[in-house]
């Protein structure tokens, strides 16, 4: 497996880049984007300005606006592509505590034939949704989070993979 130019940028590792014409054609995640998720390191706590510089750093695309105002970063890894997602906090008109009441950030991998030529992509179109860690959580199916085993997930706020896949970004120098 290559790296992009050299192995390393400043102290930032690049995240690899294939160099074989090896096609990845399952909904689980490759090792190459496992390593790229993984390189990331942790991003809990890190405001949207030092996760911007790190997804740089690591040859992440240009930012991309969401739908719900957020953004997304994406990096082609052949067939194969992992994004990263920084959303706002949903105000809710309801006393209800959610994970995406505060910003916080998404770490995804999908198929980069997903990925819109804007350079964003559907909020169903990740095969694997991953916790800070890197560790794939889950996938959404047919409006669904559905566990990496196939498993159906209920997705209501008790659910510890709401909190775990949503990323809490400071904002304003606060962690809320």
């Amino acid at each position: 497996m290559k790296v992009r130019n050299d192995q390393t940028e400043g102290t930032v590792k690049k995240c690899p880049v294939s160099s074989d014409n090896n096609v990845v054609t399952s909904n689980e995640p490759s090792k190459q984007e496992l390593d790229c998720i993984k390189d990331l390191g942790e991003l809990t706590g890190k405001t949207n300005v030092e996760i911007e510089s790190i997804l740089k750093a690591k040859g992440f695309g240009d930012p991309a606006i969401a739908d719900n105002g957020g953004v997304i970063y994406v990096k082609k890894l052949n067939e194969r592509a992992v994004g990263i997602r920084l959303d706002p906090a949903v105000l809710k008109t309801r006393n209800i505590r959610r994970a995406d009441d505060i910003p916080h950030v998404h770490k995804e991998s999908l198929s980069s034939a997903d990925i819109k030529p804007d350079g964003t992509y559907k909020y169903s179109a990740p095969t694997c949704i991953y916790d800070d860690k890197g560790v794939c959580k889950g996938k959404r199916e047919n409006g669904n989070l559905v566990g990496p085993k196939g498993e159906q997930i209920d997705a209501k706020p008790k659910d510890n993979i709401m909190i775990e896949t949503h990323i809490p970004m400071r904002y304003r120098g606060i962690q809320r």
